[in-house]
């Protein structure tokens, strides 16, 4: 709720324009490729992120955008195949990488329905932090799926990615304390509570 807009804007730019933008200008060279295994492959990485089962809390818009990535990537699946063109969902989970480096820092506005409880959201926003598999492993096992001569419609690797995997075939909410524990959510809740509950909230 609190997001800039401008910012927002700059992520679906990234995580859901740029994927179109580059299959359109590759189109013509991808529907005359000769690849050996008989025709081009376009991989899209996504996240499990944009999974409904792993909506990390306070990461909306980036959930968000790449969920739209997932729903891109099944349509392009279904569109290109007529064309000769396999499309691949990369569903990379936690991989120990620099990407958590040039987030901006958390601020909320002084308008922010989460303004009494500042503290805590900003540190629960903060507790996003790199980990998961290491990055040369993910690589060289992304290579080798990508290298098969059918790879998978969807390649699940990196951290939680097979958890996140096996909860999509579970009730939504199964994991809800889970989620709020991992992330931080749980800390806010506590916080509400102490103040007397949701309304203690409204000015």
């Amino acid at each position: 709720m609190d997001i800039d807009f401008d910012k927002a804007k700059e992520i679906y730019d990234l995580n859901v324009w740029s994927p179109i933008a580059v299959t359109k200008a590759f189109l013509p060279l991808l529907q005359r490729s000769r690849h050996e295994y008989g025709g081009a492959l376009v991989v899209n990485n996504t996240s499990i992120s944009g999974q409904i089962s792993a909506c990390v809390p306070f990461g909306g818009v980036y959930n968000s955008s790449k969920a739209a990535a997932t729903s891109l990537t099944e349509t392009l699946r279904l569109e290109l195949g007529v064309l000769g063109i396999k499309v691949v969902n990369l569903v990379t989970g936690g991989v120990k990488s620099g990407f958590h480096e040039h987030r901006f820092k958390a601020q909320l506005p002084d308008s922010s329905p989460y303004r009494k409880v500042k503290a805590e959201v900003e540190k629960a926003i903060a507790r996003h932090a790199d980990g998961g598999m290491d990055r040369e492993r993910w690589a060289e096992e992304v290579v080798r799926e990508l290298g098969k001569k059918n790879p998978s419609y969807w390649v699940w690797r990196g951290g939680f990615s097979a958890a996140v995997r096996v909860a999509n075939h579970l009730p939504v909410g199964t994991f809800d304390g889970t989620m709020k524990e991992t992330f931080g959510l749980d800390e806010v809740e506590r916080k509400v509570q102490e103040l007397g509950g949701p309304r203690a909230l409204l000015d």
